[in-house]
């Protein structure tokens, strides 16, 4: 059995993840558009030539796990919940609040990264993408 994370976007989706494999330091992933995989997810659904150039399917590994990422096709709704957050804890500070200072960049940070007595560091943002990261350092 195994666990994974698949996170959609609405038309940005090559442009967030380049920015987290640079903030993760993970290499460029291919990105495989639907006008490639001519949606073969349903061969009900047409592409349209505006959905040809969006993301059907890439990912990157962040903190050991693959996580992937897609655009959602034109004819598909997109809606941004505030249901789900992305949380990663490190074994440095230095790191964690690297990562924090990044994803932070041109979002907006609800918990300043800060000590949080008996538990480490720990802030918390949504990024300039819509996602709502946790970001913490264990206590050492």
């Amino acid at each position: 059995m195994s666990f994974s994370v698949f996170i959609n976007f609405n038309g940005n989706c090559r442009e967030a993840v380049t920015f987290y494999a640079d903030v993760f330091g993970q290499p460029l992933p291919y990105f495989l558009t639907y006008g490639e995989g001519d949606a073969s997810f349903d061969k009900n659904v047409q592409v349209s030539e505006k959905s040809k150039d969006r993301i059907m399917n890439t990912g990157i590994m962040i903190a050991g796990t693959m996580v992937g990422f897609s655009d959602m096709p034109e004819n598909f709704d997109f809606v941004r919940g505030n249901s789900m957050m992305l949380s990663i804890t490190y074994d440095a500070m230095d790191i964690a609040e690297e990562a924090f200072t990044r994803l932070s960049e041109n979002g907006d940070v609800h918990v300043e990264f800060d000590f949080v007595p008996g538990q480490g560091h720990y802030g918390m943002l949504t990024d300039q993408f819509g996602l709502t990261w946790a970001i913490r350092s264990i206590l050492r």
